[in-house]
C-alpha cells in the first residue's frame, strides 16, 4: 500500500488520463478501511468486489512473551529446529525482526546453537541478498532471519514456520507475513514473540515521519494498537481474533489449535488452580532483589493488613 510505496497514491492519475481503460485492483491483506481507500484512490466506479476468507486452517498460531535475552526467548525454537536435525523440508523457517541489527544478531545466535541460518536486510549487497534468497528457496538454507525487506519475492510453498521476534508494525503486516507459511496446504506454525515495548516504539517519529499526510499515521497507529490487543489476549481463539482484525466475522468459535484454544482445553473444568509454584518464584526473586522488606511493611498497613487477616484460618 501507499504506506510502503507513497507513489501508489498517484495511480489514480490513470483514471483521469485514460478514463475508459478497465482497472483491476488485487490485494491479499486489505482491511475494510484500506479496501475503501483503494476504491477511492483509483477512482473505481461501482466496482465488483470479490473477497475470500482470510482463514488458513493449516496455520497454527501462537503468541509468547519476549524475555530479556535471545536464549530465554528463542529456546523453544532452537529445540524444535534441532529436533528436526536440520532437515530443510521440516525446518524451513522465516524469522522476522524489526531491525538490521536484530536480523544479524538472531542469525548469529542460531548459528551458535548449531543451526544453519543466515540473515537478509536492505543493508546487504544485491549479490548477498540474492544468495540468501536462492539458497532459502532451494532448501539449502533452512532458516532466514529477515527484516520486512524480505517480502514480495518470496514464493516458497513449504515454509513450515514463521516466527516474529518482536512485534510487526500493523495487523495487516502480521497477517501478510504469516501468510507466507504453509502455502502448499501442509501444516505450519506461526509464533509471535513480543512484549509491550515492541508495540510502543512504533509511535516514535523514527517509524512515523515518512508516512504520508491525510490520516496515514493515525491509521497505522490504530492498527498497531489493535495488534497489541490481539497479542495480549490470552483467552479468545487467535483465529477468531485475527479474522476480526481483518474485518471478517469468523463462522466458528474456536480453531482448536492455537495457544489460547489449547490452554482453554487443558484447564477446562478447573474451578481452582494452584499458583504456589509461581508465587514461590516471584517471592524468591523479590527477596533476592531486596524488596521483601517493603512488601512486609505494606502488608502491615491497611488495607492489606485486613486482607491478610482474612486469609488466616
Amino acid at each position: 500500500g501507499h504506506d510502503f510505496r507513497p507513489d501508489y497514491r498517484r495511480l489514480g492519475e490513470l483514471r483521469a488520463s485514460m478514463p475508459d481503460v478497465p482497472i483491476m485492483a488485487l490485494t491479499a491483506t486489505a482491511v475494510p478501511d484500506v479496501q475503501r481507500d483503494i476504491v477511492r484512490s483509483l477512482g473505481l466506479r461501482s466496482p465488483y468486489v470479490q473477497k475470500q476468507s482470510s482463514y488458513r486452517p493449516n496455520l497454527t498460531i501462537r503468541v509468547s512473551r519476549k524475555l530479556s535475552g535471545l536464549s530465554e526467548s528463542l529456546d523453544g525454537l532452537v529445540k524444535t529446529l534441532l529436533a528436526n536435525n536440520g532437515a530443510a523440508a521440516a525446518s524451513s523457517t522465516l524469522v522476522y525482526v524489526a531491525s538490521k541489527n536484530d536480523a544479524e544478531g538472531v542469525a548469529a545466535f542460531l548459528r551458535s546453537r548449531h543451526i544453519v541460518a543466515d540473515f537478509y536486510h536492505a543493508g546487504r549487497t544485491p549479490a548477498e541478498r540474492e544468495r540468501v534468497h536462492l539458497t532459502f528457496l532451494s532448501g539449502q538454507l533452512p532458516v532466514v532471519c529477515a527484516t520486512v525487506a524480505f517480502g514480495m519475492g518470496i514464493d516458497k510453498p513449504d515454509i513450515r514456520r514463521v516466527v516474529h521476534y518482536g512485534a510487526p508494525k500493523t495487523a495487516e503486516e502480521y497477517y501478510q507475513h504469516i501468510g507466507r507459511a504453509g502455502r502448499d496446504g501442509g501444516p505450519a506454525t506461526c509464533e509471535m514473540i513480543a512484549n509491550d515495548n515492541d508495540f510502543s516504539k512504533y509511535a516514535s517519529d523514527f517509524y512515523t515521519k515518512q508516512l504520508p499526510t491525510g490520516g496515514a499515521k493515525e491509521r497505522v497507529l490504530a492498527s498497531t494498537e489493535r495488534l497489541r490487543g490481539y497479542a495480549n489476549n490470552t483467552t479468545a481463539c487467535r483465529w477468531v481474533a485475527l479474522l476480526g482484525l481483518m474485518g471478517e466475522r469468523a463462522d466458528f468459535n474456536a480453531c482448536g489449535a492455537c495457544d489460547c484454544c489449547v490452554r482453554k482445553k487443558q484447564f477446562e473444568g478447573d474451578s481452582e488452580r494452584n499458583y504456589a509454584g509461581e508465587a514461590r518464584l516471584l517471592l524468591t526473586a523479590a527477596q533476592a532483589n531486596g524488596v521483601i522488606s517493603r512488601m512486609e511493611k505494606a502488608m502491615a498497613a491497611p488495607p492489606l493488613a485486613a486482607m491478610k487477616a482474612e486469609l488466616k484460618p
